[in-house]
């Protein structure tokens, strides 16, 4: 599957999920690679992490990053590994990919 999607470019659709919703206009954190937002997925908060994006990034390079993290965080199953729920296209662009999963009040790692 991984091997398949890295060289297509795609995904499994049944990853995709739009009923996510982002709240506030600014992301709660951010660190070197993407930014994290706070969201809802069906009535649970999340978090959303997205990629950064500039106008000269490789899309296709950018898209294969986003899709291999996805497909190798979707296998992990372990009591200190959150759970990705699902991919989110952030408002609606298909370019910015957002990796869903549970929200953490302790915020993370590092932090608590």
């Amino acid at each position: 599957m991984l091997r398949l999607s890295s060289r297509s470019g795609l995904y499994p659709s049944v990853l995709l999920d739009q009923q996510v919703s982002l709240e506030g206009t600014d992301a709660v954190s951010a660190g070197q690679y993407g930014d994290v937002w706070k969201g809802r997925f069906r009535g649970q908060q999340v978090a959303v992490k997205v990629l950064k994006l500039y106008q000269n990034s490789d899309l296709t390079k950018h898209t294969k990053k986003v899709l291999r993290e996805a497909l190798i965080w979707r296998q992990l199953r372990h009591l200190n590994v959150l759970p990705l729920l699902c991919l989110h296209h952030v408002n609606d662009n298909k370019m910015r990919i957002g990796l869903v999963s549970p929200w953490m009040d302790n915020g993370n790692l590092q932090e608590y």
